[in-house]
């Protein structure tokens, strides 16, 4: 029976719709069976790829950032949301690490991405525009996931 049931979806539902279906499925799995803290966590999806990032949502969790952090797994990064648009700058205070920083608008489309150096505490960072949200990730991850500026990321 389990055979009959495998080779019927297999008939009638192309390869992406079948893709759709697993993309779906795995994120159902992850938002049952995570039920850890995704107040400070959330998922966030860009060029195919599905990644779990914590967030700063207070003045508090955004002064700290990633602060003090001696390493960021290669996925792992930083969510910054701002309660409206505005120009916020971003400094690598007592940050050990490289990263990328992309500033998102309200639409959630990637105005700019900049490359911050760690422990530089005179440079600031700040893209040209207004902006709602920041991603911090390690340096070279926009890069090597083919994330440029005008792009869409989607999360909640």
């Amino acid at each position: 029976m389990r055979g009959k049931i495998k080779a019927a979806f297999l008939k009638y539902y192309s390869k992406s719709t079948r893709a759709v279906f697993l993309i779906i499925a795995v994120i159902v799995c992850i938002v049952v069976f995570a039920g850890f803290a995704l107040d400070s966590r959330t998922f966030l999806f860009a060029k195919g790829k599905l990644i779990l990032v914590e967030t700063a949502r207070t003045p508090e969790q955004r002064g700290k950032g990633l602060q003090l952090r001696a390493f960021l797994e290669k996925d792992q990064g930083m969510l910054f949301f701002f309660e409206e648009e505005g120009q916020y700058v971003f400094w690598m205070k007592d940050t050990f690490i490289s990263l990328d920083i992309a500033f998102i608008d309200k639409q959630k489309k990637v105005i700019d991405i900049q490359k911050m150096l760690p422990l530089d505490t005179d440079k600031r960072y700040y893209p040209n525009r207004n902006f709602l949200y920041a991603l911090e990730m390690n340096t070279g991850w926009f890069e090597d996931c083919g994330i440029k500026a005008g792009d869409k990321l989607f999360f909640w």
